[in-house]
């Protein structure tokens, strides 16, 4: 069993499993057996625009975070708001890299327990990373209906399906003209990102009761 069709197609090919030994089950948002919920679905246009990322601060998974970084320090972008939550390797160097080419509005959390305020406030996540399985932060982010900055390269594409084109992706974790267009976009817009109804899409698709229903089918 594994969470993606990308996965799926990896150990084929990889790992020469033989078909159809492979089912795909998608995961759901651990927010979702919260017995409280704050108001998540009616974002409200604020001045500033807030980005939100969650995962560990190491190995490839940090390229497309180095991406933004590196795009932030070249715009000089006083409208955007930055949270980055998790640990690494990477994240001393990045504090370091934030302070010295002084960019603005970036802050590091580590590691955080209650991420429901973040999901909340922001208007974009980034999960930005080649070839890599499907993010659990990108279903959260459909689940508090954000959007989520993603490489076309990876399994996290599969969360987009059947919503037509989802207008926060690059090419790859080392697009730069994606990432300049895409924060530009968002400095100059006057429409919040999170106006996208992502909220059917994650209970169509993502959520506990389809968990169990898949899981159930392949017993």
């Amino acid at each position: 069993i594994t969470c993606s069709n990308y996965s799926k197609n990896y150990l084929y090919k990889s790992v020469n499993f033989s078909k159809p030994d492979v089912s795909v089950i998608y995961p759901y948002s651990i927010f979702e057996t919260e017995k409280k919920f704050l108001n998540i679905y009616n974002k409200k246009q604020k001045k500033n625009f807030n980005i939100v990322s969650v995962s560990r601060l190491g190995g490839e998974v940090t390229r497309g975070l180095w991406l933004l970084l590196n795009s932030l320090k070249l715009l000089k972008l006083k409208n955007i708001n930055v949270d980055i939550i998790g640990i690494g390797e990477q994240k001393n160097k990045m504090e370091k890299y934030v302070k010295k080419n002084n960019i603005k509005n970036v802050n590091f959390h580590g590691y955080v327990k209650d991420l429901k305020p973040f999901y909340s406030k922001s208007d974009l996540s980034i999960y930005l990373t080649d070839e890599t399985g499907l993010g659990c932060s990108v279903v959260d982010s459909i689940f508090f209906n954000t959007p989520c900055l993603i490489s076309k390269n990876s399994a996290s594409i599969e969360v987009f399906n059947g919503l037509g084109k989802n207008p926060y992706q690059t090419r790859n974790d080392q697009d730069k003209t994606g990432m300049t267009k895409i924060l530009d976009h968002l400095s100059k817009s006057k429409k919040n990102p999170s106006n996208f109804k992502f909220k059917s899409q994650y209970f169509n698709k993502f959520s506990k009761k389809n968990f169990a229903r898949n899981f159930k089918k392949i017993l």
